[in-house]
C-alpha cells in the first residue's frame, strides 16, 4: 500500500497508540522520540527499519533520507505489529 493511504489510514490511529502505550508525544505531531518507541511491548520485536517507518509514516522525513526502511510490501504488516496485532 503506498504511503499517503497508509497515513490516511493509519497515522492517527498510530499516533493515539504510541502515545497511549510509551507516554510520551514529544516529536513531531505529538509522536514520541525514538527512545520511547523502542520501549513498546509487541509481538515481533522492534528494530531501526520501524523507527524508520513511523518517520516516515508521521511525514516528517523523505523516504530518499531514509536508508532502512522496511521492504514496502511490509509497512502494513508492520503497522499492525506496532498497534498491537
Amino acid at each position: 500500500m503506498e504511503i499517503k493511504k497508509l497515513r490516511d489510514k493509519y497515522k492517527e490511529q498510530v499516533k493515539k497508540h504510541l502515545q497511549d502505550k510509551v507516554g510520551c508525544d514529544i516529536q513531531h505531531e505529538g509522536f514520541p522520540c525514538g527512545t520511547c518507541f523502542f520501549t513498546l511491548d509487541t509481538k515481533k520485536p522492534l528494530d531501526n527499519s520501524d523507527w524508520q517507518l513511523i518517520l516516515y509514516l508521521r511525514g516528517d522525513d523523505k523516504k530518499e533520507n531514509l536508508h532502512n526502511l522496511p521492504d514496502e510490501k511490509e509497512y502494513e504488516d508492520r503497522i499492525k505489529n506496532i498497534l498491537g496485532g
